[in-house]
């Protein structure tokens, strides 16, 4: 990905299973090299599909023992890494409701302050349709100690039948709950497919002019501190590649390179 763009990414979006030892080894490489690990910790064991834990258990301290470890290990590692705890838990019921989810988060983010892992700026990611009012709204998922408003968001169409979306219809309302909270933003997750692709005829040159949109979105909104783009082919067998054309490519490359991104590394708050 970073030979495609021309420059190493500034942040790296990585997920990590409730067994995993953290850091984990590709994560210190990474930020060896000068990437910010964000890392996002999940309360399933070794994958998506494995079992699922109880968020309910987790903040009655069934875990402790394992979470202040977990804690100790990545206070030692010493480098600030943004951190976020089971992101999209709307999407997650098999684990609990909301309130159990808040309830661990915070018991989550306490035990890790006992033990003095103050190097981790914590990110609370939902996903765009709960901040448009989808799974009961943002504030029924929201803690009430985090450092960053997360959130990850897709345009699907066509080949997905849903409407249409533009960067800034999927993440205008993460922006607004998040300046109602006092707090920066940042995109997790996003990414499009080629508006010609599942069969489609749509304009081949779509899905260049949605990333340049998106660029161009993301330099009047001082509150976004950073934006992962998903260079993935999904389970669903989404495409969202950024050299999925010649033309997507290029606009990624005029993204990444414009000087209001470009060579850029934020830590915040």
């Amino acid at each position: 990905m970073e030979q495609l763009v021309g420059r190493r990414v500034a942040v790296e979006r990585q997920y990590q299973a409730w067994n995993d030892p953290l850091p984990m080894p590709y994560q210190t490489w990474s930020a060896s090299a000068g990437r910010i690990p964000y890392l996002s910790w999940h309360a399933y064991l070794d994958k998506p599909s494995g079992t699922k834990l109880s968020w309910r258990a987790i903040a009655n301290g069934t875990y402790d023992a394992w979470i202040r470890q977990q804690a100790r290990s990545l206070r030692d590692w010493g480098i600030q890494v943004y951190f976020g705890f089971h992101h999209e838990p709307e999407d997650d019921r098999a684990c609990g409701n909301a309130a159990d989810y808040v309830a661990a988060h915070t018991h989550i983010r306490t035990l890790f302050a006992e033990e003095g892992a103050n190097n981790l700026i914590w990110v609370w990611t939902l996903m765009a349709s709960t901040y448009r009012g989808g799974n009961g709204g943002p504030a029924a998922w929201e803690p009430p100690d985090y450092d960053v408003v997360g959130v990850d968001g897709y345009n699907r169409y066509p080949c997905k039948p849903v409407a249409p979306r533009t960067f800034v219809q999927l993440f205008s309302p993460t922006r607004t709950f998040a300046i109602s909270r006092g707090k920066p933003f940042a995109i997790g997750e996003f990414g499009c497919v080629e508006q010609n692709a599942c069969g489609a005829s749509g304009d081949p040159n779509g899905k260049a002019a949605w990333i340049s949109a998106a660029a161009a979105a993301l330099k009047t909104w001082p509150e976004a501190i950073f934006a992962c783009y998903s260079h993935v082919t999904t389970v669903e067998g989404y495409d969202y590649w950024m050299d999925t054309s010649s033309s997507s490519l290029a606009s990624f490359r005029a993204m990444a390179l414009d000087p209001y991104f470009a060579g850029t590394s934020v830590i915040a708050p």
